[in-house]
């Protein structure tokens, strides 16, 4: 069953983060809420150039800035690696749990997420609602603490009788949660996540190249200095594997940017606020370069004057010029020769 609307409560203009939010930002949380790839959970995948054809200045880096604008103000989640975006209320706002098809719906929806930072976050929103039992339609209780619970194991594992028609199937001895409800007594089967083998112990975190795939001291070092830069903000560390030493191969052979012009690119996508939770590969740095070198330029126009005190917000904009003036220069041979050809 998929959404046919969207529900938006008047009382939305009273809230005091919506509306500092810019107009763009609140317009591209309305055409999220609006969205028919919208699941029922809140879920929606990520999908930036097809949403930039959806007005005519829809643009993906606008829609970058409203995205981060609307995450900064917890509206919504955002995970660059795994492509999805949760609205964190809808599941809550359109009274889902409230009828039982629409939350075997979500259910279905919220077993596809492959983000652990939005399963945890639903998990959360799920766990607001079990503490308003009004809320709650008693037969949907039972199911919602077992999602609540496999949400935390990482596996929901819908039966072929519907996940509100019967427990789901499972191995004899899968760990359970009765509950009392209306009715009697219910119990729901959760099943455990199958184990996962453990992986072969490598000297270093990088994954080791493939047979016949040749190493190179300079790719490697890339990546694994992205690698570092990403676990050091906080995030799980990437496995580094074909796809980024092809993508660092590229930038050094086919693009024509230097090591050290990539190791101060990286360097400059995670010092930043906004780019460093969508600079999460070395694919994506490379799909982004230039986008990040122009962005660096244009923001060393607001650097502070000449003998005023610099706000820390000032010093990196100061650090965000240097970064973009070395690389320009550094470029600048680079585009003669292009020229001379």
């Amino acid at each position: 069953m998929g959404r046919t609307e969207a529900r938006i409560f008047a009382s939305i203009w009273r809230d005091s983060d919506f509306r500092a939010l810019r107009r763009s930002a609140q317009g591209t949380y309305f055409f999220l809420l609006s969205s028919p790839d919208l699941s029922h959970a809140g879920t929606i995948p990520l999908r930036l150039r097809r949403w930039s054809s959806a007005a005519e200045d829809f643009t993906v880096e606008a829609l970058e800035e409203d995205l981060a604008a609307l995450e900064a103000g917890r509206f919504i989640v955002v995970d660059p690696a795994t492509e999805e975006i949760l609205i964190r209320s809808l599941i809550r706002r359109d009274k889902v749990a409230r009828n039982p098809g629409l939350f075997e719906a979500a259910v279905q929806q919220i077993a596809l997420i492959e983000s652990l930072r939005i399963r945890a976050v639903v998990r959360a929103e799920l766990q607001r609602l079990a503490a308003t039992p009004d809320e709650v339609n008693d037969k949907v209780k039972p199911q919602l603490l077992a999602v609540i619970q496999t949400l935390s194991e990482g596996v929901i594992a819908p039966s072929s009788e519907g996940l509100l028609g019967g427990p789901p199937e499972g191995p004899p001895g899968g760990e359970g949660i009765t509950t009392e409800g209306k009715g009697g007594t219910h119990r729901t089967e959760v099943i455990p996540p199958a184990p996962l083998p453990s992986p072969p112990a490598i000297s270093s975190s990088a994954a080791a190249p493939h047979d016949g795939e040749q190493t190179r001291e300079d790719v490697e070092r890339l990546c694994k200095h992205l690698a570092d830069r990403i676990e050091g903000g906080g995030s799980k560390r990437p496995t580094i594997g074909k796809g980024w030493r092809d993508a660092a191969r590229r930038m050094l052979d086919l693009d024509g940017r230097t090591e050290e012009q990539i190791h101060r690119a990286i360097d400059w996508a995670q010092d930043s606020e906004f780019w460093c939770s969508r600079i999460m590969s070395m694919p994506k740095l490379r799909e982004k370069y230039d986008v990040l070198r122009l962005q660096a330029q244009r923001s060393g126009t607001r650097a502070a004057p000449h003998g005023r005190a610099q706000s820390t917000t000032d010093a990196r904009v100061a650090q965000a010029l240097d970064v973009a003036q070395r690389l320009a220069a550094e470029e600048a041979p680079q585009d003669r020769k292009e020229i001379a050809r």
